[in-house]
């Protein structure tokens, strides 16, 4: 983007790191929210200012700058890049199972709301992949509204992917990459591990949330064959993905994982869940397992070990997928081409 095009909210963003250094102080919150009220009179300013054919906002970052656009007759369009707030909190706290019916937005936490209060005022919504589109319609969003645009692997981590392979690729260790934390299925991941034995080798790589109910679990599962390497930057990351044969990823809820997009780049067979909102296809890219099930999630890993030719033919087709239609400029042109959509229907 041309520099003048991009206004910094300096300040606010000053007071958003003031407050997650302070998580677990009673000052957060309201640090937070003064992040948000600064951040979002500066938008509401240059929304009036401005006055855009079209305001693209995030969830939670609309708030009064999107009803000043409304005010302005300008369409909305929000951005919304994990499942529904009305049913994120239940996914993640029972293991990727959708609730019965939305949660009342007087149960959802303060930030759940904001993205609430964003969703329903949007006229269109723009999201990252089939299964948060899903969870929205679930809520009531009106489907035809709705468009999916999967982001995809950025330039700057292609450029970090290595040309070749190793070449005893299928003797390494599967990998990890993630928070390691309940929403990310690390338990059902651990619990995988002890069916099998505590046989097969993976890395993780990630970092470890304090206070997060798989913390005891993780520590305890730790050998030498699970293998905790921490957080890693992303340009190691990429080496690392290209000398994995597998890559698992049992998350419960999620946006659209870009480290599937990522371990894809980089040659990965990938055993996911369909709660992942990725482009995996079972039997295509890896495979699928139920969110939760560890049985299932250890019978697709030993199947990939013990068929190790067709394991490294997949992760090769799943580099030249992404490759060829899943960089950063397909996400840019299927964006914009949903702007002019919208504008068309406007004008």
């Amino acid at each position: 983007l041309d520099d003048a095009l991009v206004f910094p909210s300096n300040l606010s963003e000053a007071f958003f790191q003031l407050a997650a250094k302070t998580r677990k102080s009673r000052l957060a919150a309201s640090l937070e929210n003064l992040a948000f009220a600064l951040y979002d009179a500066r938008a509401r300013l240059l929304v009036r200012r401005k006055r855009p054919a079209l305001y693209h906002y995030r969830a939670c970052f609309g708030q009064k700058s999107a009803l000043a656009a409304r005010s302005l007759g300008i369409p909305l369009l929000c951005d919304h890049s994990i499942a529904h707030p009305q049913v994120l909190p239940f996914m993640t706290d029972n293991k990727g199972a959708c609730p019965l019916a939305p949660l009342p937005p007087d149960k959802l936490p303060p930030l759940h709301k904001r993205e609430l209060d964003d969703i329903a005022l949007a006229d269109w919504l723009q999201v990252n992949s089939d299964f948060v589109r899903d969870t929205c319609v679930f809520c009531g969003f009106p489907k035809e509204r709705i468009r999916v645009i999967y982001l995809g692997v950025d330039e700057a981590f292609f450029q970090s992917v290595p040309a070749e392979p190793p070449p005893n690729r299928a003797e390494n260790p599967a990998l990890f990459a993630g928070s390691v934390c309940q929403r990310k299925g690390v338990d059902t991941l651990i619990a995988a591990h002890r069916l099998l034995g505590g046989r097969p080798k993976i890395n993780i790589a990630g970092k470890a949330l304090p206070g997060d109910p798989v913390l005891e679990d993780f520590n305890n599962a730790l050998s030498d064959n699970f293998i905790n390497n921490g957080i890693v930057p992303r340009e190691q990351l990429a080496a690392r993905m290209s000398a994995a044969p597998i890559f698992l990823f049992p998350s419960y809820c999620e946006g659209s994982a870009r480290v599937i997009f990522e371990a894809m780049a980089c040659g990965c067979y990938i055993i996911t869940t369909p709660n992942a909102g990725s482009i995996v296809r079972d039997g295509v890219h890896g495979a699928l397992v139920p969110p939760g099930d560890a049985p299932a999630l250890a019978t697709a890993w030993e199947h990939a070990l013990n068929n190790m030719d067709k394991t490294l033919e997949i992760g090769r087709q799943n580099a030249r997928e992404v490759r060829e239609n899943h960089r950063q400029w397909h996400y840019v042109e299927k964006t914009v081409s949903f702007y002019n959509e919208i504008l068309a229907g406007v004008h």
